[in-house]
């Protein structure tokens, strides 16, 4: 952790201002413990600070024990187990693949041009412009931290990046090279900062996997500053038959344990990629609204990824790279999906303007705004 980071935390519990501890002398904090004046207390482990409430709290007796500190409640209520379930399938996942996204340029450059159409830049270089001149941003749900990396590349000056998982230990070593770079165990529901701090907030694909996606956007709204932006995408809802089997499918595999899961999505991994060997085209030819098929030329693949059931390839990922894309679709217990104009209409109520969405691609909303 970098010291400068505590000047943006607050308590999440009663958004009071904290303290730092240092209990190792490193360039940055690798072990300390931020403490708060209402009684709370939130770790730093391996140079990450992990401030999470009880529902999230992992059990740390042992740190406790070490460094005197009082006893407090971890582990969630019982309404409170999908948040829980969420945390670990994540961890379990980036564990699989902790350089995920960092292995080559290509991979980089692809997850960037990818981030750049969820908010509406014109490739790396329109990213590159509309970052210039912004101070603070937040990834929202971070993962292994790319947007954090990629956000400090193309101009911010500082970048936050947040998550429940265990993932944080990965996106602190793939970020670390990064001066401006900050990783925070935290929840979105209940963000550990200073309000209308960030110049920018992007949640990409993590909103919908929490217990009231709409609920998780609000509450990253009161963190952005005048004339921020805020940037989300949401998986879309699809048509009935894709529902359908999503729906089938799902009340299936999240009840898997996260090894027997990633089993099971090998053979839509193998189905994908079998598919993506047909040089096939399907064309319908006007539009069957009844299950929101649109007219047009198909790729095989595409065709039965967006109307049936997801079963993701890309030529450029590795086998376990692309499973781990619908393992991420399969596991996680809270996966929503949400309408363009539902979306649009949460940026409406929280009072944003300048709203525009994006067509990043057919299964998912891109929608950006600006609090005035």
């Amino acid at each position: 952790m970098k010291e400068k980071l505590l000047e943006y935390l607050r308590c999440p519990k009663c958004k009071g201002k904290l303290e730092l501890k240092k209990y190792s002398e490193d360039s940055e904090v690798r072990e300390g413990v931020i403490l708060c004046g209402c009684g709370m207390w939130y770790p730093v482990i391996d140079y990450v600070p992990r401030i999470l409430l009880a529902d999230l709290r992992g059990n740390y007796r042992d740190f406790a024990d070490r460094h005197s500190l009082p006893q407090l409640p971890f582990g969630a209520k019982e309404s409170e187990e999908s948040k829980i379930q969420v945390k670990q399938s994540f961890s379990d996942k980036w564990n699989i693949h902790p350089e995920f996204g960092f292995t080559s340029e290509k991979i980089k450059n692809f997850y960037d041009e990818w981030f750049a159409s969820k908010i509406g830049a014109d490739g790396i270089k329109g990213m590159k412009s509309y970052f210039a001149g912004k101070n603070l941003a937040l990834d929202a749900g971070t993962g292994l931290g790319p947007k954090v990396e990629s956000m400090c590349k193309y101009g911010v000056k500082e970048a936050i990046g947040i998550d429940i998982s265990e993932s944080v230990v990965h996106a602190h070593e793939n970020t670390k090279a990064c001066p401006g770079a900050h990783i925070v165990q935290a929840d979105i529901m209940n963000p550990p900062f200073k309000e209308e701090i960030f110049d920018f907030i992007i949640s990409d694909g993590v909103l919908h996997h929490t217990p009231d996606t709409r609920k998780a956007f609000l509450s990253l709204v009161p963190f952005l500053r005048s004339n921020g932006d805020i940037a989300i995408h949401v998986y879309k809802k699809m048509g009935p038959v894709r529902e359908f089997c999503d729906d089938y499918i799902r009340n299936h595999s999240t009840k898997l344990s996260s090894e027997e899961c990633w089993k099971f999505s090998e053979s839509f991994t193998r189905f994908g990629k079998s598919l993506s060997g047909i040089n096939v085209d399907i064309e319908v030819p006007e539009d069957i609204p009844v299950l929101g098929i649109k007219a047009g030329k198909y790729n095989l693949q595409r065709f039965i990824y967006y109307n049936f059931f997801k079963c993701f390839w890309n030529d450029g990922f590795s086998f376990d790279e692309n499973n781990l894309v619908n393992f991420d679709w399969y596991h996680p217990s809270d996966a929503f999906r949400h309408t363009e104009e539902e979306v649009k209409d949460w940026f409406k109520k929280a009072g944003l303007a300048e709203i525009k969405s994006f067509h990043a691609n057919e299964s998912g909303v891109s929608v950006r705004g600006r609090k005035e």
